[in-house]
């Protein structure tokens, strides 16, 4: 999905209105839900679970759609107070319809049109589990907030320490086409953006007042003419080229892949473990793990449900070519294989790397961690070695492998991606806050789910392994990268809301994924409506709406 400035999508929707004939109320309507489903999977995400949501909306559109998503939620049986920016009769045209509908329904409006209002507020409880941040749209980039619109803002800020905060579009402050915020801003947990996603939300400053980052459906229909801004593409799972189709009554294990982790050694077993793990919650079928014999037996105790192969080693401990060509056949068998995780960066790693080379054929190859540093100032010679190379490196691994420093990397990202395609020839996933996918003739694209409790040793290692299990299904390695990040974000997210992102370890991402995968098949994971799943039955991540 591509980006767009506010501008362009103040042209697609006046487009969608006057040529195609969709009601404006019917857009509103359709933006309120795709809030409301997202607020409720965060609320329901949570431990404590209060039901309370407070909404803060302004005068024009964008506080409409907090109107609508507060009435959903009061249905769905949440507490929700809406607190607006405004006299009732400063609200724009479509905001008072929505406002109206609120009539006769349990939420709690409070009119605040002067900053004294907003100091009395105050007395109000602090006791939202989800703030809804719907003050500013994208028809507001004019500055910094002012008057009441920023007194809202500074509620979001101080109620941020205590709630989740969603924003509806953009978070309120934030310039939606550079992410710049001149004054008071939000800073959201996760932000609903309408229809597309803006070009702020991609850039740096963006990536930080943002958090995750979903597309809500606004009923948009298909065809609308416009011009993308930049050449880079949002993550969606809608987009990647790759579902998961129901499975058929009579399948078997054979039926979705085998994968191939190489790695772990003394010291560094739970890489492999760890990778393993996420293959296996990934869907592939069989997953097995090559490893030093004196750490598989850890391996096997963490990840019961692989097969786990002990092999030989060098005298110093790690994987040796010669041990790892013992069980040429068990590698021979998969679809995928994931090379590196714990292995340490060692002279037999890199002899591993190339004699796979030669027998990989149509398999993809994922290298990760020490796969890569033994390539540090050579990743032209990867070039031509493997017919599907999926390489996963974090900006320093990036540096390394191409003779820069991570602060280059950093300040060009996009820019460090598409080289280190071009040089190697495979797809390249580079981590961090926004990780970019780029593939040799196809647009860069960025992921947006994620939080920086991700931050936290053993997360890599999970989506190599996820990428290699989704890759062991399909035959497209690009497709299998950009979903296998998106799912590793949102697993991420979701872990996030129920442990703390300070607490987060990376097991929980492993726990988190099958929940994750609800959003990929809303047709048949209990979905309320739209394009998002929100109501999952028996999952400690949701709970279902009446």
């Amino acid at each position: 999905m591509r980006f767009v400035t506010a501008a362009t999508m103040r042209n697609i929707d006046r487009h969608a209105i006057e040529k195609a004939g969709v009601p404006a109320e019917h857009l509103m309507e359709k933006a309120g839900f795709a809030v409301a489903s997202e607020a409720w999977a965060v609320l329901n995400a949570l431990p404590a679970r209060r039901m309370t949501v407070e909404v803060l909306a302004g005068r024009g559109n964008n506080g409409g759609d907090g109107f609508v998503a507060a009435r959903h939620l009061s249905a769905w049986g949440a507490r929700v107070r809406v607190l607006v920016a405004g006299g009732q009769g400063s609200l724009s045209p479509d905001a008072k319809t929505s406002h109206a509908r609120l009539t006769g329904t349990s939420v709690e409006v409070f009119f605040l049109p002067e900053d004294s209002d907003w100091n009395a507020a105050a007395d109000l409880p602090n006791d939202a589990d989800v703030v809804i941040d719907a003050v500013l749209g994208t028809g507001s980039n004019r500055g910094a907030p002012r008057g009441v619109a920023a007194s809202a803002v500074r509620r979001a800020m101080r109620m941020s320490g205590t709630a989740k905060i969603v924003a509806a579009d953009i978070p309120s402050g934030m310039d939606a086409d550079t992410g710049a915020a001149p004054g008071d801003a939000v800073t959201a947990d996760l932000t609903v953006t309408l229809g597309m996603p803006k070009t702020g939300l991609a850039c740096p400053a963006g990536l930080d007042r943002s958090g995750s980052v979903v597309v809500g459906d606004i009923g948009l229909p298909p065809g609308i003419p416009f011009d993308p801004a930049g050449e880079l593409e949002l993550i969606t799972p809608l987009d990647t080229g790759m579902t998961i189709p129901r499975r058929s009554r009579s399948a078997h294990k054979g039926d979705f892949g085998r994968v191939c982790i190489i790695g772990g050694a003394p010291g560094f077993s739970g890489a492999a473990a760890l990778a393993a793990r996420a293959a296996s919650r990934a869907g592939a079928g069989l997953v097995s793990v090559v490893t030093p014999r004196s750490v598989a037996g850890t391996v096997g105790a963490f990840a019961p449900e692989t097969m786990v192969h002990g092999v030989d080693t060098s005298p110093s401990g790690w994987l040796s070519a010669e041990g790892v060509k013992s069980v040429s056949a068990v590698i021979s068998a998969a679809d995928s294989i994931v090379v590196g995780p714990g292995m340490t960066a060692h002279e037999e790693t890199a002899r591993i790397v190339f004699w796979l080379a030669g027998i990989a054929g149509k398999k993809t190859v994922i290298l990760d961690a020490d796969a890569l540093n033994v390539h540090a100032g050579r990743i032209g010679a990867l070039k031509g070695q493997f017919e599907k190379l999926v390489i996963t490196p974090h900006p320093g691994e990036m540096a390394r492998m191409m003779c820069s420093d991570a602060a280059a990397v950093q300040a060009d990202r996009a820019g460090s991606a598409r080289s280190a395609c071009e040089k190697s020839g495979a797809v390249v996933v580079l981590k961090g806050a926004g990780t970019l996918v780029a593939a040799p003739g196809m647009p860069t694209a960025i992921n947006l789910t994620g939080n920086p409790g991700m931050a936290t040793g053993g997360t890599g290692d999970v989506l190599a392994g996820l990428i290699a299990g989704l890759a062991a299904q399909v035959s497209d390695p690009r497709a299998a990268a950009q979903l296998g990040v998106w799912i590793h974000g949102r697993a991420g997210d979701l872990a996030a809301w129920r442990k703390s992102e300070a607490a987060m370890v990376a097991p929980d991402l492993t726990d988190a994924i099958p929940h994750a995968f609800h959003a990929l098949c809303p047709a048949r994971q209990g979905v309320r409506g739209g394009s998002r799943a929100v109501d999952v039955v028996d999952s400690p991540f949701y709970t279902p709406a009446p």
